[in-house]
C-alpha cells in the first residue's frame, strides 16, 4: 500500500479525521526522500475543487464545460470561472450548479460546506471582472492592462458588501482574475482620476 501525508495546512480549517475514516484529497506533490516516496495530499488546494467539480459534472469531462480558474478561502467560499465548450446549449454556471443545486451541493458537502459561486468566463475582461466581483454593484472601472491593475468604483452604500467580510469578495475576485483590484467608492475613484490627470 502507498501512504499519503495530509498535513494541517493542507486540510480545510475545522476538519478532524478519525483513524480509518475515508476522505478525498488531491496529490499535491511526490518527493523521493529517505526509504521511499513521500506523497503529500491536499484538500485546501484550488485544484481539489476543480477535480471534485469534474467528478460531479460530466460535461467537464466531455469538454462541454471548461473550468478556467478557481479561487478559494478553504472551508468558507470559492469562486469558479467556467466557460462554455463545444456543444453546450445552456449556461456553464447553471450546468455546474445542477437541478435544484444538487451538483454544487455535492461538491460543497465534500469540502466542509464551502460555498461555491460559479462565474461565467468572458473574453471581455471588464465584463469578466464585473461577474467576478458579484454581488458588487459596479458603476465605473479603470483598467491598467500593463500593470494588470483595475480601479473599481461602487456606490458608497454598497462598498462594504462589495469588499465582503474581511475583504473576502475582492480578494477572491482578484485571485480569480489574476489582477490587482482597488475597490473604492465612485467619489473616491473620480477624485483619484482627477488627481492623476492633474499630475
Amino acid at each position: 500500500p502507498v501512504e499519503g501525508v495530509l498535513s494541517g495546512k493542507d486540510r480545510i480549517p475545522g476538519e478532524l479525521f478519525k483513524i480509518g475514516q475515508r476522505c478525498r484529497a488531491i496529490v499535491a506533490s511526490v518527493s523521493a526522500e529517505g526509504q521511499g516516496p513521500v506523497i503529500s495530499l491536499s484538500r485546501s488546494a484550488d485544484d481539489f475543487v476543480k477535480e471534485l467539480i469534474a467528478i460531479e459534472v460530466p460535461e467537464v469531462d466531455m469538454g462541454q464545460v471548461i473550468i478556467r480558474a478557481v479561487a478559494r478561502d478553504p472551508g468558507q467560499r470559492a469562486k469558479v470561472a467556467v466557460q462554455a465548450g463545444p456543444g453546450l446549449r445552456s449556461s456553464p454556471a447553471a450546468v455546474c450548479v445542477g437541478m435544484r443545486g444538487v451538483r454544487s451541493q455535492a461538491v460543497s458537502n465534500e469540502i466542509n460546506g464551502e460555498r461555491l459561486e460559479f462565474v461565467e468566463w468572458k473574453d471581455d475582461f471588464a465584463q469578466f471582472l464585473i461577474a467576478a466581483l458579484n454581488p458588487a454593484e459596479i458603476v465605473k472601472i479603470t483598467i491598467d492592462e500593463a500593470a494588470k491593475r483595475a480601479a473599481v468604483g461602487v456606490p458608497q452604500e454598497n462598498l462594504a458588501r462589495a469588499i465582503g467580510s474581511r475583504g473576502q469578495n475582492v480578494r477572491l475576485a482578484s485571485k480569480l482574475t489574476g489582477w490587482n483590484i482597488d475597490l473604492m467608492s465612485v467619489e473616491d475613484l473620480e477624485a483619484k482620476r482627477e488627481q492623476e490627470d492633474a499630475s
